[in-house]
């Protein structure tokens, strides 16, 4: 259902701006049961299910896809490109493919460059 609603412009805005809200108040007040959604992918991405990897990394793409630029930051500062870069030595071509496609929508970001993400890679 996530994967459905990640196509839609209007929802990943909504939450995707939610997420950053939560995170630029807690620091000042910590709310409890408040999870961005680039932390629940990341959770995903860390599951030893490999269709909820799949399925996280595909959510990811959905959201990067309309303007990588808008939320690539998010995912970055997640810490997502860690994992991912971790998945392309998986032995399941459809992981891999789809980490690849995350990657790729992430390194549009100079962030990705800077943070040290492309050390993972070499």
């Amino acid at each position: 259902m996530l994967r459905q609603l990640v196509k839609y412009d209007l929802f990943v805005s909504m939450i995707m701006n939610k997420s950053e809200l939560a995170e630029s108040t807690r620091s000042v007040q910590e709310t409890p049961g408040e999870t961005s959604l680039p932390l629940v992918l990341k959770k995903l991405l860390l599951s030893r299910d490999e269709t909820l990897q799949v399925a996280s990394t595909h959510c990811i793409t959905a959201v990067l896809v309309p303007s990588p630029a808008k939320h690539a930051l998010a995912f970055i500062h997640a810490d997502i490109p860690e994992f991912l870069f971790e998945h392309l030595s998986s032995s399941s071509e459809v992981l891999v493919w789809s980490s690849y496609n995350c990657l790729i929508l992430l390194a549009e970001e100079p962030l990705f460059f800077s943070k040290c993400h492309t050390v993972y890679g070499w």
